[in-house]
């Protein structure tokens, strides 16, 4: 099962591929045959088999109509645009989420400010459900999916003061949070 919306949108983009890749098997063709049908260079159908060159709606059509199933271009089509949409969203989401942090590690170099990567491959004892932000110990900031709640009742501080010290346990700061952080924008233009 994937893990993340990145995953879920590769995932989509080699399901679509390997639904292309079936069809040409079925009809009989290689794909230097398909390519030539379809008037393409000779390795395009194997860079779209493999996942590698995402189709365009005309590469579908033409792909399907080679192979003999006009028919099904229409639902590829549709399936080829989902997965696309899937890739952009998440990436579009990450980026500004990334500037976001990009902005906050600028004001990590204060005395009072402390920020911690935790690495993904880190054990975890603390898997919180939504981003919170602790200030202090009269105010901590969570974000949920539709919007940001202040909390200050000392009990619930408490609790997520608990968390933050087990996830900065495994945390990496300082240079190594930094590059983890470039690495990560540097991966998302």
């Amino acid at each position: 099962m994937p893990s993340s919306p990145l995953s879920t949108a590769q995932a989509a983009r080699k399901a679509l591929a390997d639904q292309l890749d079936r069809i040409r098997r079925d009809a009989g063709l290689t794909g230097l045959e398909l390519a030539s049908l379809c008037g393409w260079h000779k390795s395009k159908s194997s860079r779209i088999a493999r996942g590698l060159t995402v189709p365009s709606d005309g590469d579908i059509r033409a792909w399907c109509t080679a192979c003999g199933v006009p028919e099904q271009a229409t639902d590829l089509v549709a399936a080829s645009r989902t997965a696309e949409s899937m890739y952009t969203q998440w990436r579009d989401l990450h980026r500004d989420g990334m500037e976001r942090v990009h902005q906050r590690t600028l004001v990590a170099s204060r005395p009072n400010v402390s920020v911690g990567i935790i690495p993904f491959r880190a054990r975890r004892t603390v898997w919180p459900l939504e981003a919170f932000y602790a200030f202090d110990e009269s105010l901590v900031a969570v974000e949920t999916l539709t919007a940001e709640i202040n909390v200050t009742t000392p009990g619930e501080i408490g609790t997520y003061l608990r968390a933050f010290h087990e996830l900065a346990k495994i945390a990496v700061h300082g240079a190594e949070a930094r590059s983890r952080i470039a690495k990560a924008r540097s991966t998302l233009r």
